[in-house]
């Protein structure tokens, strides 16, 4: 994907949205603003667009590819590269 535009990637809900499940150009994503204590965290302004467990992200990588933001149904959220440092997801 390209830096600067803008793509639709559906994602999988079962464990939420912290992390997106899917890389985008070979890359893990996470997401700071998820509650450190949930562990299927979805911003509630997103949950009416999930469908069958999935949710259609409108994403768009930063000019140096240092972070992602998704936005769906106006309300956007930033990611960046998932560390080694980052803990294992909970979710099973």
């Amino acid at each position: 994907m390209l830096p600067g535009k803008s793509y639709v990637l559906r994602v999988g809900t079962h464990c939420g949205v912290e992390r997106l499940g899917l890389p985008v150009n070979d890359v893990f994503w996470i997401t700071d603003e998820a509650d450190a204590t949930a562990t299927d965290w979805l911003p509630a302004q997103w949950a009416e667009s999930v469908d069958d467990g999935l949710i259609p992200l409108t994403i768009m990588l930063s000019a140096d590819q240092s972070t992602l933001k998704a936005e769906v149904a106006g309300h956007a959220a930033e990611y960046r590269r998932l560390a080694e440092t980052d803990q294992d997801a909970l979710c099973a």
